[in-house]
């Protein structure tokens, strides 16, 4: 017969996979949306090709649904398999394996133990939609709000691609914006570059992006030296510091 132990260690087994299977999701999610742009950027002005590229374009634009559609069950999955360990495991301590011939009962003179308290990105980590790349932060006086990925309406995503290919940080085309400027992390970072915050922790329901035009690499760039922004994404966590002026 198998155990409460073994079903709650193959639950858990299944929710690491399914933390796995997000990071390539998202990198093709953000791949999809800079080739599709860089496909029209590319076909401008050739009169020749113009069919051909709405149609290349075309075909990377329809796959960001998709695999946004993917992310939010991945992570409704996650969430079930969370609740379901947390029943199962009652107050949090060791799951004993059972004993078909032996019913515990509980005595009602002992008070079952507080599990530990959840941490703030724990918390947090709920309330987040699975629509869209969304994070809610929290700076070092206690300010907290939601940050999601996209354009700005005041053009920050403009300023941010601005600041990245003047430093050489990015390489696009004349025109072009590098996806990484809209992105959750990236937003974060260049407003504690244009602000007063020295310390930001926030969690956010994709996996930050890696790659040479990622967030993961660039935002050290892009933090001032002696900021430093905490990301709670899905797989774990990570500190950037601004890197020192070369």
């Amino acid at each position: 017969m198998t155990t409460l132990e073994e079903v709650v260690a193959a639950l858990r087994n299944a929710a690491d996979r399914a933390a796995a299977a997000l990071a390539p999701l998202v990198i093709a999610e953000e791949l999809a949306d800079e080739a599709a742009a860089l496909i029209k950027s590319a076909g401008q002005g050739s009169s020749a090709l113009e069919t051909e590229v709405d149609q290349t374009a075309g075909q990377f634009a329809r796959i960001k649904p998709g695999v946004s559609e993917l992310l939010g069950l991945l992570n409704a999955a996650q969430k079930g398999i969370s609740g379901i360990v947390a029943a199962l495991m009652g107050d949090g301590s060791p799951v004993p394996a059972a004993a078909p011939a032996i019913t515990p009962t509980p005595s009602p003179a002992i008070s079952p133990a507080a599990g530990p308290e959840p941490s703030w990105a724990q918390q947090q980590r709920p309330n987040l939609p699975s629509y869209i790349t969304s994070g809610i932060y929290v700076d070092q006086d206690g300010h907290s709000d939601m940050v999601q990925s996209g354009s700005e309406p005041d053009g920050e995503h403009e300023r941010i691609n601005a600041f990245l290919i003047e430093q050489d940080l990015v390489t696009v085309p004349d025109g072009a914006l590098a996806t990484v400027s809209m992105h959750v992390e990236m937003k974060l970072a260049w407003r504690m570059r244009e602000g007063d915050a020295h310390r930001v922790e926030v969690v956010i329901n994709r996996v930050v992006c890696g790659g040479p035009m990622g967030c993961e690499e660039l935002l050290e760039d892009v933090l001032p030296p002696g900021r430093e922004l905490t990301v709670h994404d899905p797989v774990g966590s990570r500190v950037f510091r601004g890197r020192d002026a070369e």
